[in-house]
């Protein structure tokens, strides 16, 4: 049940307005309950949609898929080179920005996360992450192997 895609959905959101609620940055501008109100706007149509999936859609199409081994083989190859990239493009981005905002906050830096990274590369490898995060994710929807988690968990933690 805690790995179904709404708890998840919702899991994120929540901390994402919890850390929002904190401001630890000056530039969360907006009162809370604005935050939260954007966030309703998102999280109840994703809800009602899944909610009508799950309603419309049979169990039986909702176990573990049989996947051919050359095309999760390919997929595994692809995802490891893509990930490959990304870390080769962030640490070139570490460098350049010379540090990561988590660590600027600490620090008490007057950068912050806008700072960071080369501008449009750093959209594009977070894109690429998010995608690659989202196909692993499902792999271990159609699969059922674990091993697929550590990704998702990667791109939660970044």
């Amino acid at each position: 049940m805690w790995i179904s895609p709404l708890a998840i959905f919702w899991s994120v959101w929540l901390i994402t307005v919890g850390l929002y609620d904190l401001h630890l940055s000056m530039v969360l501008i907006y009162p809370t309950g604005t935050v939260t109100g954007v966030v309703s706007w998102i999280v109840i149509p994703f809800s009602l949609s899944v909610l009508l999936y799950l309603g419309c859609s049979s169990p039986s199409a909702r176990g573990p898929q049989n996947l051919s081994a050359t095309l999760g083989d390919w997929l595994e190859r692809r995802l490891k080179i893509a990930f490959a990239l990304w870390v080769s493009m962030t640490a070139l981005e570490v460098w350049v920005s010379g540090g990561v905002p988590i660590l600027w906050l600490i620090q008490g830096s007057a950068q912050g996360y806008v700072d960071f990274g080369i501008p449009s590369v750093h959209g594009l490898l977070n894109s690429l992450l998010l995608a690659i995060g989202l196909a692993e994710f499902a792999l271990f929807a159609l699969t059922r192997k674990r091993k697929h988690l550590w990704m998702p968990a990667f791109v939660v933690l970044w």
